[in-house]
């Protein structure tokens, strides 16, 4: 435990709140309380003039757990279960937004980044009914200034008028109780002779007015201060410490709100909770959900799905982290139907993950041999194409890992010349391998309409797939296999065949985030012409200011030319020679600018430039793709290259590519000409 530094008798705690600090103001000038000696007190003077530290403002640690007393330290409640209030809710965004984006806090305050010495996206916020008055309040948390500015507010939204108000304003270290009493910790301890106990006052909730009032400051003095320093600090009164707890208190009540200004002896911890027992009881403190400003809007327009049968997995509190201190799980839906899933420990979220409506996945917590996984499994599917992809994902230091990861590939657009791969072998092998893991898993959430409801993947989503009784997985592939149309054979060209097309087509490759291009001219017959160019202008040197530019030219030609569709045309490469003049890799410098030669970006691959032979297939601006036979179905690896913002995704019989498309059967990469 790292020790804090001492209380002196002389001084008195800081609070963060103006209103706090006016009432102890007052009653400071009312009178010192009643303390030790004034020997003792000369002592301490003198000692703390040699050492100044020992009168340094000190800065709140972690309390431990106190199970004689101090009830912020209780086994944490859950907030009352309330129904949102869509326009609350709506006001708490806007107020959390102008925080966010125009470093406005809610009292009208504009902090200046300078001030800030944190990130003012780093401050916290949490929605809760904290009073228990049936409806959500705002809390939040702006710690991103130097400790003696840390605030915090507690937001509640009329209804009758349509605004908010502020319901508390105070330091950022609050704990709501279930009985809506608020403790307010000090935010500095200055001079307190305190390890373990934190000075802080009490407030009770009053639900005719819907406010917070003052009942009282609390302090101590515990035995392990003065006996760890008894050369510089009085000793201990133990005969006051009837209950032998090792600490004493000071009570300062408060009459009407005002804290009183009568003297105050330390007393026995019996005396204490005879004080608290009236405030607060049996009421435990609530457990909030704290979370940093980005992304509040989501957040508040989202809605909690609690555990159920269908997601038992939720109710699970597993030690992801493994760090002895188990975790629990919050599910959202947002009002679009897209769900995230919050990891939290100690109130703290240490993660979350996305489940997207468009992007079907599931969620399920996976343990092994006594060890807690998150496995994430999910399909991609796209005209035929499938890729199925899970990880086994664990938490290590202060990120998440994948401790083991599979998937496979492949496409059931058999007979087309999109078709790419079918491994019997390897697709039930992969099955297999995830269906073991599922038996050791409980379902957290799922986007997936085609996860069976046994949680197990059998291919049923496959079309035209269906088991067999007494088959293996692995046979029934085989049969879909072996029933399927024969592979797609290449036509064979006429010799002097030409391109649908009258004059030559400029056309470009390029992803449209960057600065690199490769620009084609294609002819009629065939022949072409190519600039591959990459510039970075940052990336400069001595005698090279102008900064690096990557280039390659090069020609080539087309051959065996053979319409296989009404839109479009199949060929194959016959020639391609690069142009640039230099080995690709050499660099050299010109007009202050370094040159990268460099290879053909869209006729290579990873083992360079295009051989003779490679397949290109050139399609009209009338291609379609919405159904199996078409000119584009199946080719998604092709169409995503299309220019960014006129893009087709060629679901409908009314879209059309719109343009001419080279697509390089072997990579899938796309040349299109532009508007």
């Amino acid at each position: 435990m790292m020790k804090n530094m001492p209380r002196t008798p002389f001084s008195t705690p800081l609070s963060g709140s103006a209103r706090e600090v006016k009432m102890r103001l007052e009653s400071i000038a009312a009178g010192p309380r009643k303390r030790p000696p004034v020997l003792f007190i000369a002592l301490v003077s003198a000692f703390c003039l040699l050492c100044g530290n020992l009168v340094s403002c000190q800065v709140r640690a972690e309390d431990p757990v106190d199970a004689n007393g101090d009830s912020s330290l209780q086994t944490p409640a859950a907030t009352p279960a309330v129904e949102a209030d869509p326009q609350a809710r709506e006001a708490y965004t806007q107020v959390l937004e102008d925080m966010l984006w125009n470093n406005l806090l809610p009292d009208g305050t504009q902090v200046s980044d300078e001030s800030l010495t944190g990130y003012i996206f780093d401050n916290t916020y949490a929605v809760a009914d904290v009073d228990g008055d049936g409806r959500e309040e705002l809390v939040i948390y702006f710690r991103t200034v130097p400790t003696a500015g840390h605030r915090s507010w507690v937001l509640d939204y009329d209804k009758d008028t349509g605004s908010l108000r502020v319901q508390y304003e105070g330091c950022a270290d609050l704990t709501f109780y279930s009985n809506g009493a608020l403790r307010e910790d000090d935010s500095h301890a200055q001079g307190s002779w305190i390890y373990d106990f934190w000075p802080h006052s009490l407030y009770t909730y009053q639900p005719d007015t819907d406010t917070y009032q003052l009942a009282g400051h609390l302090d101590a003095w515990e035995k392990r201060v003065s006996d760890e320093n008894p050369e510089n600090l009085p000793p201990f009164p133990g005969e006051k410490d009837k209950s032998g707890a090792g600490i004493l208190y000071y009570i300062t009540p408060a009459m009407n709100g005002i804290l009183e200004s009568s003297d105050t002896e330390p007393v026995d911890r019996s005396v204490y909770l005879d004080w608290l027992e009236p405030l607060l009881g049996d009421a435990r403190p609530l457990s909030l959900h704290f979370r940093t400003l980005p992304g509040s809007g989501d957040f508040l327009n989202s809605r909690e799905i609690p555990a159920s049968d269908a997601r038992p997995g939720l109710s699970r509190t597993p030690d992801w982290n493994r760090n002895g201190t188990p975790e629990h799980f919050v599910l959202l839906e947002e009002a679009d139907g897209d769900l995230t899933l919050e990891i939290w420990e100690n109130g703290q979220r240490l993660c979350q993950k996305v489940g997207q409506r468009s992007h079907p996945s599931s969620l399920f917590l996976c343990t092994l041999e006594g060890v807690d996984y998150l496995l994430d499994y999910s399909v991609y599917e796209e005209q035929g194409s499938y890729c199925l992809y899970y990880s086994l994902e664990t938490w290590v230091g202060e990120f998440t890992e994948n401790a083991r990861w599979n998937s496979v590939t492949f496409d059931l657009n058999f007979g087309s010349v999109h078709h790419k791969t079918f491994d019997p072998e390897a697709i039930a092998a992969f099955v297999e391998e995830l269906n073991g893991l599922l038996g050791h898993s409980e379902l957290l959430f799922t986007t997936d309409p085609g996860l069976p409801e046994t949680e197990r993947e059998d291919l049923s989503r496959l079309e035209g797939f269906s088991r067999s009784p007494g088959k293996s997985l692995l046979e029934d592939l085989q049969s879909l296999q072996a029933a399927a149309p024969a592979d797609w054979t290449p036509p064979t060209g006429a010799p002097e065949a030409k391109l649908p097309m009258e004059k030559p087509l400029e056309m470009r490759f390029a992803s449209g985030v960057g600065a690199w291009s490769t620009e084609l001219t294609l002819n009629p017959d065939g022949s072409f012409t190519g600039l591959f160019v990459d510039a970075d202008m940052g990336s400069d040197g001595p005698g090279y200011p102008g900064g690096t530019r990557y280039v390659c030219q090069f020609h080539g030609k087309f051959h065996q030319i053979a319409q296989i569709t009404p839109a479009s045309w199949y060929m194959t490469l016959e020639e391609l020679t690069l142009d640039t003049g230099r080995p690709i890799g050499e660099m050299w410098i010109e007009d202050k600018v370094l040159y990268v030669s460099s290879g053909p970006y869209g006729f290579d691959n990873d083992d360079g430039p295009l051989q003779p032979g490679a397949a290109f297939v050139l399609y009209t601006p009338d291609a379609q793709g919405h159904a199996p036979g078409t000119e584009l179905y199946g080719a998604g690896d092709f169409w995503t290259w299309q220019p960014v913002g006129s893009r087709n995704t060629l679901h409908v019989a009314s879209q059309t590519l719109g343009r001419y498309g080279l697509h390089n059967l072997e990579t899938g990469y796309g040349f299109f000409t532009w508007d």
